[in-house]
C-alpha cells in the first residue's frame, strides 16, 4: 500500500480473544484543510461514508468516502460545495443505499451513492428545538430517526423522524418530557426498537436511555440502573441477537469510561470498564458475529458479548522513536458485512484521519 495511506509499518495486535488486528492511523485522502470527522455509515455494497466539519474558524459541513474503507479515501471536501455552517455528527444509510447525516444546528443532507451529496438545510422551526442533533439511525422500513437536546448542560431530549431523508417531522420532546438531559446516539433493533442513550453534557446526572418501537412514540428518558449514578453515554449499538451496548464516560478530571448492556432497551445493567484510563471511549459498533468494539480517544475496547470488556489499549500512534503525528481521536466507528472495523476521527494535525482492523 502507498499514497495516501502514510504508512506507518508496525502494527499491534488487539488481543489473543479478538483475531484482529488495528492498522495505523492515517490521513482521509491527502488533506489540504481541517476536518473533524464525527460519523461513518457503510452501506451493503461496502461504500463508506464518513462526515464531519471544518474546524478552522467557520464550520461547513465536510464528507468523504471510501469504496472499501481501508484505500482510496477522497479529500474531505464541503458537502456540494457548500459554506453553510453546518457540524455534521452523525450519518446512517438504508437498506437502498442513502445516507443521511444530521449535525448541528439542526441540519441535514443526504447522499444516494456516499459520494455527493446535497446542500445541507435546515429541519426544525426552523434551528429551534432540536438545536443539537447528535444521533440518527434508520429501521428496515427505512424511517430515519434523528435524536439530540435542546441545549448545552440544561437541554431536554428530543427526536424527529423521516421517511426519505429529506422532509422531517417536527422536534418533539420524547413523550413530552422537559426533564434536563439529552440524548447523543441511537441504534435500532431488527423489530424495529429505537434505542436513544444520553444523559448531562456536564455529567452531573447518571447515564439515561429511551426506547421506541416506531421512531416516533418514545418512553420518557430515565437513568439506567446500576451503582454508575454520574456520567454520559455518547455510542450506542446493537448486535444481531438484541444486545444493546451503550459505552460512555463518567467525571470531568479524571475521566472514567463506562458501558452498559440491555436485552430489551429497558432493564440496563451499568458499569467501569477495567482498567479504564483518562482517555474515554465515545463509540461503539456491533460485527456480524456479534461482537462489540468500542474506540475514543487513541483508544480501544472488545467484547465478545458486550459484558465483559478488555482493558482499554492504545491505538498504535507512531514506530518507535518517531514522533506520534498520526494521533487520531476516533469519533465514530462502523463495521462492514465481513467484519471488518473502520474508526474515523481527527488526527494531531486536524485533519480528517481513519483505522481499521485487519481480517484473520
Amino acid at each position: 500500500m502507498s499514497g495516501n495511506f502514510n504508512i506507518i509499518m508496525n502494527i499491534m495486535k488487539t488481543g489473543s480473544n479478538t483475531g484482529l488486528m488495528w492498522y495505523p492511523p492515517y490521513n482521509l485522502g491527502a488533506p489540504t484543510t481541517f476536518a473533524f470527522m464525527k460519523g461513518i455509515a457503510i452501506n451493503s455494497s461496502g461504500v463508506c461514508a464518513a462526515v464531519g466539519y471544518q474546524g478552522s474558524g467557520t464550520s461547513p459541513a465536510m464528507a468523504s468516502a471510501s469504496s472499501t474503507g481501508i484505500s482510496s479515501w477522497t479529500t474531505p471536501v464541503k458537502m456540494n460545495g457548500s459554506s453553510v455552517n453546518a457540524e455534521m455528527m452523525a450519518v446512517a444509510v438504508n437498506s437502498a443505499g442513502r445516507f443521511v447525516a444530521v449535525g448541528i444546528p439542526s441540519m441535514s443532507a443526504y447522499s444516494d451513492d456516499g459520494y455527493s451529496w446535497s446542500t445541507p438545510t435546515a429541519f426544525g422551526m426552523p434551528l429551534d428545538p432540536l438545536q443539537y442533533p447528535t444521533g440518527i439511525a434508520v429501521n428496515s422500513s427505512g424511517r430515519f430517526v434523528v435524536v439530540g437536546y435542546s441545549a448545552v448542560d440544561t437541554g431536554y431530549a428530543l427526536s424527529a423522524y423521516s421517511t426519505n431523508g429529506i422532509t422531517w417531522s417536527t422536534p418533539a420532546k420524547m413523550n413530552g418530557s422537559s426533564a434536563v438531559g439529552g440524548m447523543q446516539a441511537i441504534a435500532v433493533n431488527s423489530a424495529g426498537r429505537f434505542v436513544a442513550v444520553g444523559g448531562n453534557n456536564n455529567g452531573s446526572s447518571g447515564p439515561l436511555f429511551a426506547y421506541s418501537t416506531n421512531g416516533i412514540s418514545w418512553t420518557t428518558p430515565a437513568l439506567m440502573s446500576g451503582s454508575i449514578t454520574t456520567g454520559l453515554m455518547t455510542g450506542v449499538a446493537v448486535n444481531s441477537a438484541g444486545r444493546f451496548v451503550a459505552i460512555g464516560v463518567r467525571g470531568l478530571s479524571p475521566r472514567f469510561s463506562i458501558t452498559a448492556y440491555s436485552d430489551d432497551g429497558l432493564t440496563w445493567h451499568v458499569s467501569d470498564l477495567p482498567g479504564t484510563p483518562q482517555l474515554p471511549l465515545v463509540a461503539v459498533a456491533a460485527s456480524p458475529t456479534g461482537g462489540f468494539m468500542a474506540t475514543g480517544e487513541g483508544i480501544w475496547s472488545y467484547s465478545a458479548d458486550g459484558i465483559t470488556w478488555t482493558p482499554p489499549w492504545c491505538i498504535l500512534l507512531a514506530s518507535p522513536g518517531v514522533t506520534p503525528s498520526n494521533w487520531l481521536v476516533t469519533q465514530a466507528i462502523a463495521v462492514n458485512s465481513s467484519g471488518r472495523y473502520i474508526a474515523v476521527g481527527l488526527n494531531a494535525s486536524n485533519y480528517g484521519g481513519v483505522t481499521y482492523t485487519l481480517l484473520p
